[in-house]
């Protein structure tokens, strides 16, 4: 299946770029890891932008798009998060991997974000293996569905575009619904997640453990010293 994998971004700060998204795309184009055609990062109107040679950077989408193997496209506006659970430049951002998959006729959607890290064979094995429903794996310490992995398939991409085209404020305003992104695409009238797996090991340990523990399939939120990378 015709594959794309991304992560949402944005940084005011050239070192960050480096430290957290270079080291991303490091990781994740080891073709040891997650089988992909095309990798990008959605960038919510950062004011710096990173000197990657292999990085080619966007704001409009064309037939270019297509010949390029590592994207960064980049939204003009910063939308940001105003209150935790207010997220309107992560949800456009996210979103947009819909819309890039529709334009250019991707088959699955694999999205993981740019602080998190797959770290076993078997979660890999998984995530490649999948070819059907739209996938999540879970996290413990809050217990609902973990959205910083999440597996979209051929099956599920009209649904995810369908999300896309909703208004963010009328259906996703968490401030004044007191819910977050996770459970609202869990259940009720706007659920997307046809599978949440919970048979692999990861949480988002920096929240408190600050450690990583032995075995782990996975890592979200992690710093950026947390995962050694070689350049």
């Amino acid at each position: 299946m015709k594959t794309l994998l991304f992560a949402t971004c944005h940084s005011n700060s050239y070192s960050t770029w480096i430290e957290r998204y270079k080291k991303y795309l490091d990781f994740y184009s080891d073709s040891r890891w997650i089988n992909y055609d095309q990798i990008i990062l959605v960038d919510d109107g950062s004011s710096t932008f990173p000197s990657l040679s292999d990085v080619t950077i966007f704001n409009e989408l064309s037939e270019r798009c297509t010949k390029y193997e590592k994207i960064m496209y980049h939204f003009r506006e910063n939308l940001g998060r105003p209150h935790s659970l207010d997220y309107p430049g992560w949800f456009r951002s996210f979103t947009f991997g819909a819309i890039w998959a529709k334009r250019f006729s991707f088959d699955k959607v694999v999205h993981i974000e740019s602080d998190t890290y797959i770290l076993s064979r078997k979660l890999t094995d998984y995530i490649n293996s999948l070819e059907s429903g739209w996938n999540t794996l879970w996290c413990p310490r809050s217990s609902f569905p973990e959205t910083c992995i999440q597996v979209i398939c051929k099956d599920q991409l009209d649904s995810f575009f369908e999300l896309s085209q909703m208004d963010y404020r009328h259906n996703f305003y968490g401030v004044e619904k007191n819910e977050c992104i996770e459970t609202m695409l869990w259940r009720g009238p706007l659920k997307r997640f046809t599978n949440v797996c919970k048979d692999f090991v990861g949480d988002r340990y920096s929240e408190d453990d600050n450690n990583v523990p032995e075995g782990a399939d996975y890592v979200c939120q992690a710093p950026s010293n947390w995962i050694p990378i070689k350049y």
